[in-house]
């Protein structure tokens, strides 16, 4: 958990290695993994958000989105993170 009330879902892997992250919006980044993980999480929500009929889960996806865009826009590969989101 974020101390914003965020989340993260870290993939296994360390700092040192990269992955190559292909997006739906067919941009491809060699990334870290824990780039790979905010993108990932940012691109899940997204996509999540326009399938929820549910006005509550959706506000709290929502929250949960905003949360993570915070931490991905302080991170020192926010430029990758937005270019593979967008």
């Amino acid at each position: 958990h974020l101390s914003n009330k965020g989340f993260i879902c870290l993939l296994d892997g360390s700092e040192a290695e990269t992955m190559v992250l292909h997006s739906p919006n067919g941009l491809s980044a060699s990334v870290s993994s824990e780039t790979a993980s905010i993108a990932l999480c940012l691109i899940a929500l997204s996509s999540l958000s326009f399938e929820i009929q549910d006005a509550i889960i959706l506000q709290r996806v929502v929250t949960c989105f905003y949360a993570l865009r915070e931490l991905a826009l302080q991170h020192l590969e926010r430029q990758t993170i937005l270019g593979l989101m967008d």
